[in-house]
């Protein structure tokens, strides 16, 4: 994830200052002991200010051993050449950078801070060993490491959530494409249905036409007969059309009820779970974003239906009524409602829908077996 300005100027401000005090803090220390000594530590600082500004993510275990050892061997040869130098505060900045370390490397670094914080003791066995140093040495490496812990558990955490939020957007397209696609598919079916009744209609009524003009003349009382029949026909090839004609028109508002059939049809016919589909009185335009909602919550109770319920019936039915579509799912599946459900992902995620647009999802005990989902949406 990129930086902002600020946390780049905060950052780069930190590492100017850690640097000032790190030359103030060696140089304090080894500018008195002799060129030897002032020229090995001063390739010290130099590694150590590499270290401090260069990006930990660049770091692995290889070069972290490396540079340690290089360190550790470095200072032990300040040590060697002026046995008078004192406290070793040559290797404690090592100690500080080992624990800006990414949690990747934790063990790597931490064991060698481990064995860097052994060889301060260690050299300082010459001289009056601190242990208020010591002390103080572990704890700043305990908070630096606890920082840096909690910096890239936050970072980490940032980068989930920008997961997450493109997941969920590219979640939403895809439902809105799999309305669609269930519109087509609803399409294709009443295309089908039309073709077979409407086109049986039409032959049944044109073989008659043909027959009552040949009978016209000779049968008057068997042509009247035939005008009824064909008057029936005609009412009922009518009639098929203007339910085809009234659920396009439906499709076209708002992908709402038709997408809802159409995921009805496609779970039936890819499962042996019969589900019957309840329309009640007129259904209004819905807007796409409630239509989304719905989908969704039908399309996940029917999931959880053949996952989990063990049922081979279930209804679907929908309502509107005081300015709201009442959306309930229903089957005879093995929950007994002895006990509470389990609210997990599923079922959690269908509340946040409802309430996304200031409605409620409810879990009730459909008797005398089964489970009953209920989303109530308001209309506007």
């Amino acid at each position: 994830m990129e930086k902002s300005f600020f946390q780049m100027i905060d950052q780069n401000v930190s590492h100017v200052i850690s640097t000032l005090a790190l030359l103030l803090l060696v140089y304090n220390h080894v500018f008195f002991y002799g060129f030897q000594v002032f020229g090995i530590s001063t390739g010290i600082v130099a590694v150590y200010v590499w270290m401090l500004w260069s990006n930990p993510s660049s770091w692995n275990a290889s070069r972290y051993i490396l540079v340690t050892a290089i360190l550790i061997a470095a200072a032990v040869t300040v040590r060697g050449l002026h046995t008078g130098y004192p406290d070793n505060f040559l290797l404690w900045p090592l100690v500080f950078l080992l624990a800006r370390a990414q949690p990747a490397w934790s063990r790597v670094t931490t064991s060698l801070a481990v064995l860097t914080g052994v060889v301060i003791v260690l050299l300082s066995c010459t001289d009056k060993i601190s242990y208020g140093d010591i002390l103080a040495l572990i704890g700043v490496y305990i908070s630096i490491r606890s920082l840096t812990l909690l910096k890239a558990a936050n970072q980490e955490n940032e980068r989930q959530l920008a997961e997450l939020k493109q997941a969920h957007a590219e979640l939403q397209e895809a439902a809105v494409h799999s309305m669609r696609y269930a519109a087509i598919s609803e399409r294709t079916r009443l295309a089908r249905d039309i073709h077979d009744g409407l086109g049986h209609h039409m032959t049944s009524l044109i073989v008659q036409l043909q027959a009552l003009k040949l009978i016209f003349g000779k049968e008057p009382a068997a042509a009247e007969e035939s005008v009824e029949e064909l008057l029936k026909v005609a009412r009922k090839g009518m009639e098929e059309i203007r339910t085809a004609v009234r659920e396009w028109s439906d499709d076209e508002k708002g992908l709402g009820i038709i997408a809802l059939k159409g995921l009805v049809s496609q779970t039936q016919s890819n499962s042996k779970l019969q589900i019957e589909f309840f329309q009640c009185g007129n259904i209004s335009e819905w807007t796409l974003e409630r239509s989304t909602v719905l989908y969704r919550i039908l399309q996940e109770s029917l999931t959880n239906i053949l996952r989990h319920a063990d049922a081979d019936h279930a209804t679907v039915t929908v309502e509107e009524a005081g300015g709201r579509v009442r959306l309930t799912v229903a089957d005879n599946g093995a929950y007994n409602g002895k006990k509470p459900l389990e609210s997990g992902f599923g079922l959690s995620g269908m509340k946040e829908r409802c309430e996304s647009v200031n409605g409620h999802c409810s879990f009730s005990f459909n008797t005398p077996q089964g489970l009953k989902v209920e989303a109530v949406i308001p209309l506007t």
